[in-house]
C-alpha cells in the first residue's frame, strides 16, 4: 500500500506561497535594483515639478512703458508723436512666471521706439501699442504677451524733412554796436521739417545766427580778428529737429584801433548782495548817511575807455540796459550789523570792450548797516 502525505490545508498553503514570494520579492538583489531606481525616479520627479511650477501662467499688473515715436528716414522723414500724446504706458503682462518677470524687466528698463509695420509715410499715423509691443523679439523670446494697454493707443505725425539753403546773418536784436562781420560760408545747409519751415518764411525768420554772446569782449576790441562761431536758428524750432551743416563758420571783422575817453562827473553804484533774511531787515547805506540825507551811493569823477563808437554811444548816453553804465559792490551781511563794514571792491558794467581807468578800477566805496524801516525801504 503506497504511502500518502497528509493533506495541507489552505492556510498552510497560503503561508507557503507568501514565503516564498517575500524570498523572491525582498532579496538583496531586489532590494539593490529598487534603490538604482529611486536614484533618478525621485530627481526626476522633483525636476517635473519644478518644471511645471515656473510654466505655470501668471498676470502681471501694472508694468510701466515708456515709449518713443517710431525712427523716422534720416534727412527725408520725421516721426514724433501727435500733441499731448502720452509717452508712459501702464499695461498687464502675461506669460510663464519663469520668465514674466524677465520680460517685465526688458519693457520697464529703456524707453522703446513703437516702430510702424507699413511703409512711413507723410500724415498721421493710429498706432495699436499692444501689437507693437508683442511684434518685439525679446517679448517673443520670453513668452510673454502684452494686453489692455492704457492708453491703448497712440497718434504718430509723420512729417517731411526738406533740405534748403538760408543765409548766415546777425539777428536784428544783436546788430547793434556790432562792427561789419563778414561769414565764411555765408550760406549754410539746413535740413528742416515743413512746418517749421513754412511758420519761419511767414515770421520772415529763415536765416541762422552766429552765436556771438560768448565773444562779447572780442566784438568790442580793436583790430582784426577771426572767430570760430556756433550758428542756431534764427527761426522757432519747437521740434527740435532742424540741423545746420556745417555747425560752426568763421567770422571775420577789423575794428578801427583808435580808442578813446570819457569822464564820468558822477557815477552811479548800487549795494548787492546775497538774499538772506538779514537784507531783508538790514540796508547798506553811504557811511556818512544820516537822517535827512540821500542813501544813494555815487562816485566822482571815473574815467572809461574804450573803441571810439563805444565810447560815442555813452557821450551821448546811449545806455545798455536800464540803468546804464554803473558799477555794484557786494554787501557783507554777516556778523554784528553795527560792526564797521569792511570798504568793498567796486564792480563796473560797462558797454562790451569799455573799461575804467587803471585807478578807477582799483575804488572801493565805504558803507554801514542801518534797519530798514517804512520810509527807507
Amino acid at each position: 500500500m503506497a504511502y500518502s502525505p497528509p493533506k495541507r490545508t489552505w492556510r498552510r498553503r497560503l503561508a507557503h506561497s507568501l514565503k516564498g514570494w517575500s524570498r523572491v520579492t525582498f532579496s538583496r538583489e531586489s532590494y539593490i535594483t529598487s534603490l538604482k531606481s529611486l536614484l533618478w525616479v525621485v530627481p526626476l520627479t522633483v525636476l517635473i515639478w519644478v518644471y511645471a511650477e515656473r510654466e505655470q501662467v501668471t498676470t502681471l499688473p501694472n508694468v510701466t512703458i515708456n515709449v518713443a515715436p517710431p525712427v523716422g528716414v534720416p534727412g527725408r522723414l520725421l516721426a514724433r508723436f501727435a500733441p499731448g500724446t502720452i509717452h508712459t504706458i501702464h499695461a498687464e503682462l502675461k506669460g510663464p512666471q519663469s520668465s514674466a518677470e524677465e520680460a517685465k524687466e526688458i519693457l520697464e528698463s529703456g524707453t522703446i521706439a513703437l516702430d510702424l509695420e507699413r511703409d512711413l509715410t507723410p500724415g498721421d499715423h493710429t498706432i495699436v501699442i499692444a501689437d507693437v509691443l508683442n511684434r518685439d523679439s525679446r517679448i517673443i523670446a520670453k513668452g510673454a504677451e502684452v494686453r489692455n494697454c492704457v492708453p491703448a493707443e497712440v497718434t504718430v505725425t509723420v512729417e517731411k524733412l526738406s533740405e534748403k539753403l538760408l543765409d548766415v546773418k546777425v539777428r536784428p536784436e544783436d546788430a547793434k554796436g556790432l562792427p561789419p562781420l563778414v561769414f565764411v560760408p555765408a550760406k549754410v545747409k539746413v535740413v528742416i521739417p515743413d512746418s517749421v519751415y513754412n511758420k519761419a518764411e511767414t515770421d520772415n525768420r529763415l536765416f541762422v545766427y552766429p552765436n556771438l554772446k560768448p565773444y562779447a569782449d572780442e566784438l568790442a576790441q580793436a583790430g582784426a580778428h577771426n572767430l570760430h562761431v556756433a550758428l542756431l536758428p534764427g527761426f522757432e524750432d519747437a521740434l527740435d529737429a532742424t540741423t545746420i551743416s556745417p555747425a560752426t563758420i568763421t567770422a571775420t571783422f577789423d575794428r578801427a584801433t583808435t580808442e578813446d575817453k570819457f569822464p564820468f562827473g558822477t557815477f552811479s553804484v548800487f549795494a548787492g548782495g546775497p538774499n538772506t533774511p538779514r537784507a531783508d531787515q538790514y540796508k547798506a547805506v553811504p557811511v556818512a548817511w544820516g537822517p535827512g540825507l540821500p542813501d544813494a551811493f555815487t562816485i566822482q569823477n571815473v574815467t572809461v575807455i574804450g573803441p571810439q563808437d563805444k565810447i560815442e554811444e555813452i557821450r551821448k548816453r546811449t545806455q545798455e540796459g536800464p540803468y546804464g553804465p554803473h558799477a555794484f559792490f557786494d554787501v557783507d551781511y554777516s556778523g554784528d550789523p553795527q560792526t564797521p563794514r569792511a570798504p568793498a571792491p567796486l564792480h563796473f558794467v560797462l558797454p562790451a570792450g569799455v573799461r575804467p581807468s587803471d585807478e578807477d578800477a582799483k575804488r572801493t566805496i565805504e558803507y554801514k548797516l542801518v534797519p530798514r524801516t517804512p520810509t527807507n525801504q
